[in-house]
């Protein structure tokens, strides 16, 4: 018998079920209404969450004949994204299987779909040196607003499916009601990863166990180092709320991680490279 805790059996079941299904087929679609003043917008908007501005040095290259806008969308959402030489494509698969296991926007806005901008750049997380704080140059890859459907932003190539569920389950309004800042996002960083550990494992029990041990020493050792090297302890530290935050989240889900150990690597990835991208 698999050992695998109750939780994520529960959600690699839905997988199993959901894996059993069709997948939502990506087809080519068309610029229309505000898509693509709301994608400018988005690229060349102040946000403290991009202090790099990765999304606006992808934006420069479309303006520049470097890159190119292309659209498409499935029964449940619609991504508009920039393409540049290097013809980055999202996982079409994982996301299709992704907004067709969330369900439809129309519980959000009636009538319509998941409305994604990603900007793929290809800038990867990194711990900054040990006299910095961690902050959000270092773990942010998207954003979104509570609630809200039409303008969930992937800026990142790197674990762009991980940002994708994080982003859609604050805009489907799952996040836990009367939780503040930081417990929230630390909630909401959870489940995304155990959604993406249960997609990855394609309903899998026996693939979800080896996973889910592989990302629970991923968080164990990124916490140990964090917390010893950084000093990240306390929810009023920006790195808390995706990183230590999780372990409150999961032990109140049953779920325990192994002793942790510093990083060997110096990326600051919320997921192990090990599960799928």
């Amino acid at each position: 018998m698999v050992s695998l805790p109750l939780v994520l059996r529960t959600l690699v079941q839905s997988a199993h079920t959901l894996y059993q299904q069709p997948n939502q087929q990506w087809i080519q679609d068309k610029l229309e209404g505000d898509d693509l003043e709301t994608l400018k917008k988005e690229a060349l908007e102040e946000s403290p969450f991009d202090p790099l501005k990765l999304r606006e040095t992808l934006w420069n290259q479309v303006v520049l004949g470097e890159a190119k806008i292309v659209t498409r969308s499935c029964i449940n959402a619609k991504v508009i994204y920039i393409k540049n030489k290097r013809g980055l494509e999202p996982p079409w698969e994982l996301w299709g299987r992704l907004v067709q296991w969330l369900g439809s926007a129309s519980s959000v806005q009636k009538g319509k779909k998941w409305r994604i901008f990603w900007f793929p750049a290809e800038q990867k997380r990194v711990l900054p040196p040990l006299d910095q704080e961690v902050g959000p140059v270092h773990l942010n890859g998207g954003y979104t607003f509570p609630c809200k459907s039409d303008s969930i932003v992937v800026y990142r190539f790197e674990e762009a499916t991980r940002v994708l569920a994080h982003e859609i389950l604050h805009a489907a309004c799952l996040d836990p009601p009367n939780a503040d800042l930081p417990l929230r996002e630390a909630t909401t960083e959870t489940w995304a990863e155990l959604f993406l550990i249960a997609l990855c494992s394609k309903g899998s029990e026996t693939k979800a166990a080896e996973l889910w041990a592989i990302q629970s020493q991923w968080i164990a050792n990124q916490n140990h180092t964090l917390k010893i090297k950084y000093g990240v302890q306390t929810p009023e530290q920006y790195a808390w709320r995706y990183t230590i935050g999780r372990e409150l989240v999961l032990r109140s889900l049953k779920m325990d991680l192994p002793e942790g150990k510093f990083a060997r690597s110096a990326s600051s990835r919320l997921t192990s490279p090990q599960l799928c991208s």
